[in-house]
């Protein structure tokens, strides 16, 4: 395969952006709707529309614009600007090969010219999904571009796809399921990070989100956590780092498109650090590119989430069961809301467990090992050695 490199250096690009998976219908109705939004509000566009890659599921989509004024949040539209500095740029390259070339060429530069940014793809004139892949980058590599271009046709979307070794968990829940706990004894076995919605509240405090904004930010309680409190309830801590567990957080949804932004970015900073355990709505979506990411579903069937709710909160089957489907509902509206997606999904998914047949312990020890498998020699993950089941 052979793939044409350049350098580049540009100035920052001012930008409105909207979130998008990236299948063809999805990226049209983005630009279109990118489109519609600057001409309602007078606002000139200055260039076509850049797909950045957030992994092959989920991209933001940027619409060049001169200075807009703020958009209303609820229109879901960003006020945002694309990095400038040095870059290196793909030519000819497919939207469907963007993430995995973009991943290949980082590999190739991460001793000399690490990238400070998210993988781009400029669609050429007249076409929607091929293009020039631009990658931006800290500084100029320090070898002579055409020998990284040599190396990357080697190693290409044409490429036997390696296996990575798994640096970062994300567990995604039903309520009712004991997720929080599985994360948690995950976490635990590792030695991870254990990173959940008040670890990211966190994070915003100490990039001067004052309380006032978090609050303003966040979504209307959910139906569980208002029944909950009607109830006089208030759920324990589980751990110095971790989330109150389950239903509590059955909703920690977000109106401000920057806010949701600013969340997106620190997990993905997160999982570029590695060694983390996430379980924030949506990690699963944002690191479906990341070939170093297990992405893991815990489910189960409605009759036994209501039950162990119903126990673990002290209220009656039928209570629970009330709250456990407006919480699926609730979730499954959020995800078709900001992702376009269905959350349970199993394409979103590496890996699904049922806890209606595994428990928690059992659950997390099954996961911890699956982590540990993809760190062995190819050899031994074809079975060559047995993976010792005790801790």
């Amino acid at each position: 395969m052979k793939i044409e490199l350049s350098l580049n250096r540009r100035e920052p690009i001012q930008t409105v952006s909207v979130v998008s998976q990236s299948n063809a219908a999805a990226l049209s109705e983005a630009m279109t709707r990118l489109r519609s939004w600057a001409l309602i509000r007078g606002v000139p566009v200055e260039g076509e529309a850049i797909v950045q890659f957030a992994g092959p599921a989920i991209t933001r989509v940027h619409l060049p614009v001169g200075e807009p004024p703020a958009p209303h949040p609820d229109t879901g539209v960003s006020l945002d600007r694309v990095p400038g500095g040095v870059t290196v740029l793909a030519s000819g390259v497919a939207l469907a090969d963007g993430p995995q070339t973009a991943r290949a060429l980082e590999d190739l530069l991460a001793n000399e010219a690490p990238v400070s940014g998210r993988a781009e793809l400029h669609p050429n004139p007249g076409e929607t999904f091929e293009g020039t892949l631009v990658l931006p980058l800290v500084r100029a590599p320090v070898r002579p571009i055409e020998a990284i271009a040599l190396e990357l046709g080697r190693r290409g979307p044409g490429a036997e796809k390696r296996l990575s070794a798994v640096r970062v968990v994300t567990v995604a829940r039903q309520a009712g399921t004991g997720g929080e706990e599985i994360a948690s004894r995950v976490a635990s076995i590792l030695g991870w990070r254990p990173i959940g919605r008040e670890v990211l509240g966190e994070a915003a405090r100490s990039a001067g989100v004052t309380p006032e904004v978090l609050a303003a930010n966040t979504r209307r309680k959910s139906f569980i956590e208002r029944a909950l409190e009607s109830m006089a309830y208030r759920p324990p801590e589980f751990g110095e780092a971790w989330t109150p567990p389950l239903v509590s957080q059955a909703a920690p949804h977000y109106t401000s498109a920057d806010y949701r932004r600013f969340i997106e970015e620190v997990i993905l900073d997160i999982a570029h650090e590695g060694n983390a355990v996430i379980i924030v709505h949506g990690a699963q979506l944002l690191l479906a590119g990341h070939d170093d990411a297990l992405r893991v579903l815990v489910t189960g069937s409605l009759s036994r989430r209501a039950e162990r709710l119903a126990a673990e909160q002290g209220i009656t089957v039928e209570k629970a069961r009330a709250l456990v489907l407006e919480s699926d509902r609730e979730r499954e509206k959020y995800f078709h809301e900001f992702y376009q997606s269905g959350w349970l999904d199993p394409c979103s998914y590496d890996l699904s467990i049922n806890s209606d047949h595994l428990d928690a312990i059992a659950a997390a020890r099954l996961i911890a090992e699956l982590v540990d498998s993809t760190r062995l020699p190819p050899a031994e993950r074809a079975g060559e050695r047995q993976l010792a089941h005790s801790r």
